[in-house]
């Protein structure tokens, strides 16, 4: 008898033993699992509760942690062609979208206005459209001849001061050459006086004409 009691005593021991060994090596939970996902830095300036195991790891009603996990950040300012849609929780932070009016702008041959510095020749730099993404995309586009109802009372210099025709042209005052304009009056093609700019440059001096022939590039004086 007093061996089968030693033996269920044994038994006993035995269960007892392994019970504790269970809890002794039980994974405790991680601060994240605990819910404490957040940084001091999300919290700031809010009520935090610190992890009990890490106080790195803090958990708040943060609306900066909300925006983040959201997508949305603090970025000061969106580039070209994209929109700013602020965060609801948080109008500091904001997320950047890029247009469907820039995408049909790059499609039709614009190009962001600050990349394009200037047009050469008989082109003007014109922008996609009149909306704030439209405003941001330029293209340079042949220069658009002026509506003359009555060609048969305008000159060139009424059509716009600064133009005449070749005959017309001042020699003093042209003395890098002269720009076709594209425009057309009662006496003939309209030019105006090249600036040195425009007539000095590599393009430039292909497209200026001296005052004395409208067939071939100027002679820089």
């Amino acid at each position: 008898m007093r061996k089968y009691l030693l033996m269920a005593g044994a038994a006993l021991i035995g269960l007892g033993g392994s019970a504790l060994a269970a809890i002794d090596c039980a994974v405790p939970p991680t601060c994240s699992e605990l819910g404490y996902v957040m940084t001091k830095a999300d919290c700031s300036g809010e009520t935090m509760l610190h992890c009990p195991f890490d106080t790195n790891a803090v958990y708040c009603n943060s609306s900066i942690y909300k925006c983040k996990q959201a997508g949305y950040s603090s970025t000061k300012s969106c580039g070209t062609g994209y929109e700013e849609t602020p965060c609801p929780y948080n109008d500091s932070y904001h997320k950047c979208t890029f247009s469907a009016e820039a995408r049909e702008c790059i499609d039709d041959g614009y190009i962001d206005c600050k990349a394009l510095l200037r047009c050469t020749g008989n082109t003007v730099k014109m922008m996609c459209g009149v909306t704030t993404i439209k405003k941001q995309y330029c293209k340079c586009t042949e220069r658009p001849s002026v509506a003359d109802p009555t060609p048969s009372k305008k000159t060139c210099a009424t059509i716009n001061a600064g133009y005449f025709t070749a005959a017309a042209c001042p020699p003093a005052a042209c003395k890098y050459g002269m720009k076709s304009t594209g425009v057309t009056g009662s006496d003939g093609a309209c030019y105006r006086c090249g600036t040195k700019e425009e007539c000095t440059n590599s393009f430039g001096a292909t497209l200026c004409m001296a005052c004395t022939s409208t067939s071939g590039p100027v002679t820089v004086h």
